[in-house]
């Protein structure tokens, strides 16, 4: 475990020990509250300048936290394309209410969020296009936001909580981030060392867990090289170095020949770019040399279909995003008579299939890693109440580095940046 994880501190229980700490955590939790009338969400209005959005002190509880909290919530979807958004459309359909802050259940620990991300997943769940069903915004607003960090200030009991109260944690849950408080699992949030800072900390899930599981589904296919299309983004570059220490290759897909240098850089074995005449040609023989069979599509559309035909017979292509907000367009020739398979690929399917202990591996490795192999350049940072700015910037540009939103009121935009360079 020393040396896979480092130094980590375990906690070895007996059942009986278990069971009575069971027992006595249900008989000492306090009861769930119900919402009250007065805690009813009211809509504050966002603006670049952060005193806009700040209204009255919320009433405080005796442990500290306040009843309610500022929570953005989409209110309808957003139509169009993801880089047509526009402030219109935001102001009327994305808003930061104030709402009751969640009570935690057993097993669940309240976190005051300093710092959240913006992702990919994020701007197709403004569009309502992200998930297994498209309809939640009918039964009323929808919180936004999925990974973030900040430290633990309230406990509902039960073993997994144990040690957590205090903590500066990195969390996911979905419909949950982009607030002041979150509600999570504590089978969602890793422990931070002290040398990691909230701001490389606040995207600790999603794109390293997948880059995780790329590689499991590399290495079962016994595949060395993979091909990997939008190459250079975040995800694309953590992959490129993961691969790399693996002793795997990656042939990155890339857009602009600047992308190009970039994933070369990082240790791509090759990076071509996909507006350019001979892309066809390059791409085909960089399969063949490096015998490519399996590749890891995030862009779907025409592309989707062009990788496909350059790859091997018998090759598998893995779709987990849609950035050209286009269908796959695949030839059925590749499928019937060159043996070639498309198949989806969702995180969530993927850690629900695995073991417990798998992901609690994955949970003691990354935190180390996360201003290395899996760190996220940061392009912005905002405000919470900067809400619509950051997702405009975001929309326009989602392959420079990640958008940040600062959570809580008393860190400053400037003392996010000192944290991060400390």
């Amino acid at each position: 475990i020393n040396a896979e994880y480092g130094t980590q501190r375990f906690v070895v229980l007996r059942m009986s020990d278990l069971s009575a700490a069971a027992s006595s955590a249900a008989s000492s939790a306090a009861p769930v509250e119900e919402k009250s009338a007065a805690a009813a969400a009211a809509d504050v209005p966002l603006s670049a300048a952060p005193a806009a959005a700040a209204d009255a002190a919320p009433a405080t509880a005796n442990d500290g936290v306040p009843e309610t909290m500022l929570a953005a919530r989409l209110h309808a979807p957003i139509d169009g394309s993801i880089r047509e958004f526009t402030r219109g459309d935001l102001a009327q359909k994305l808003k930061l209410d104030r709402v009751p802050v969640p009570k935690p259940r057993a097993g669940q620990v309240l976190i005051k969020v300093a710092m959240s991300a913006l992702l990919p997943m994020n701007m197709s769940e403004l569009k309502a296009a992200y998930g297994k069903t498209t309809k939640d915004h009918e039964k009323g607003a929808v919180q936004c936001g999925s990974e973030g960090c900040g430290t633990v200030v309230g406990s509902g009991g039960g073993v997994l909580t144990w040690g957590l109260m205090g903590k500066r944690v990195a969390f996911f849950r979905y419909n949950a981030a982009w607030a002041e408080y979150a509600c999570v699992g504590a089978d969602q949030v890793m422990t931070l060392p002290s040398s990691v800072p909230f701001k490389s900390a606040c995207a600790a899930f999603a794109n390293p867990f997948t880059v995780l599981a790329f590689g499991e589904i590399a290495a079962a296919a016994k595949a060395k090289a993979i091909v990997h299309t939008a190459g250079a983004s975040t995800l694309g570059i953590m992959l490129i170095k993961y691969m790399a220490k693996k002793g795997n290759k990656v042939i990155a897909v890339v857009r602009r020949d600047e992308q190009v240098v970039k994933c070369k850089e990082a240790g791509a074995a090759e990076a071509l770019n996909s507006t350019s005449a001979t892309f066809f040609e390059d791409l085909r023989a960089a399969c063949e040399k490096h015998n490519a069979k399996v590749a890891f599509d995030a862009v779907a559309g025409e592309l989707s279909g062009t990788v496909l035909a350059a790859m091997p017979d018998g090759s598998t292509m893995h779709v987990y995003g849609g950035l050209s907000e286009d269908r796959p367009v695949i030839s059925t020739r590749d499928l019937i008579f060159k043996r070639k398979t498309v198949t989806g690929f969702w995180l969530k399917d993927y850690a629900a299939s695995k073991y417990k202990v798998g992901l609690l591996q994955w949970s003691l490795s990354v935190p180390a890693h996360l201003t290395g192999v899996f760190a996220s350049p940061v392009s912005k940072t905002f405000r919470l109440e900067q809400l619509h700015d950051a997702v405009l910037a975001y929309s326009k540009d989602m392959s420079s580095g990640k958008i940040v939103l600062v959570c809580d009121k008393a860190l400053t935009l400037e003392e996010a940046d000192d944290e991060a360079k400390k």
